[in-house]
């Protein structure tokens, strides 16, 4: 659970990292959480840091700023394509999260709203 929260997490902070250095190397994604974020109330802290971040990096973004190529492992990205793609991993990591939770006993099994996420596009792969 914690390595799914940690990379829904940064694929978050990498759209930002990515938009501002014009790359994303696909590490970033797949990325373990580091030793030191090591429970849940830690992996929380660093959400609240890459939020703030993301945050930032929106309020001082111009329209223009979506249409750069960003270089990929895949090819160019446009920022609208990549700040896509980043969603939807994003979203799959919360399914995981959420089929990992009700698994274990820790969530039920109607805790997302499914209305919400009906019609949801989350390609078999993201990349």
């Amino acid at each position: 659970m914690r390595d799914l929260a940690y990379q829904a997490f940064r694929a978050g902070l990498g759209f930002a990292d990515a938009m501002d250095v014009g790359r994303l190397p696909g590490t970033w994604l797949s990325e373990r959480a580091p030793a030191d974020l090591r429970d849940g109330a830690a992996i929380a802290r660093y959400g609240a840091l890459v939020g703030g971040r993301l945050a930032g990096w929106f309020e001082g973004a111009g329209p223009s700023e979506y249409g750069r190529a960003i270089d990929t492992d895949e090819g160019p990205r446009s920022g609208h394509e990549l700040l896509e793609r980043l969603t939807e991993r994003v979203a799959l990591r919360v399914r995981q999260l959420h089929a990992l939770a009700v698994a274990t006993g820790v969530a039920r099994p109607d805790g997302l709203p499914a209305d919400e996420l009906e019609g949801l596009r989350l390609p078999k792969s993201l990349w």
